[in-house]
């Protein structure tokens, strides 16, 4: 569990079809669960959230540290990337530079 939201960590040779397959629901919701495109592979040990993120986080901010991204911040805090856009007040695909204050629960101004 991650900020309320049940997860498994991905295998050697995972797929989010054979994660479906295995927990008994569809190929797409892992998909869209993840935000993961239909062709976007998994890599051994990433988070894989078996049922929706959340809209805000467990914790109040997350500093931006180089090699970070937003939807790796995302991932991490169990967090729905359009939302933590939004809190953000940024737009979506912008990358925040190191050092930003990332708020995973109140709306920045």
């Amino acid at each position: 569990m991650n900020n309320n939201v049940k997860l498994i960590y991905a295998r050697p040779d995972d797929d989010p079809h054979t994660i479906a397959h295995d927990l008994g629901i569809h190929a797409f919701q892992v998909l869209q669960y993840n935000e993961l495109g239909k062709n976007e592979s998994l890599k051994t040990g990433q988070i894989v959230y078996i049922e929706p993120k959340k809209k805000k986080g467990s914790i109040e901010s997350h500093t931006y540290k180089k090699g970070d991204n937003m939807r790796g911040i995302s991932q991490l805090y169990g967090i729905k990337l359009k939302a933590l856009y939004k809190i953000n007040n940024l737009s979506e695909g912008h990358e925040p530079e190191t050092g930003t204050v990332i708020s995973l629960q109140k709306r920045k101004r």
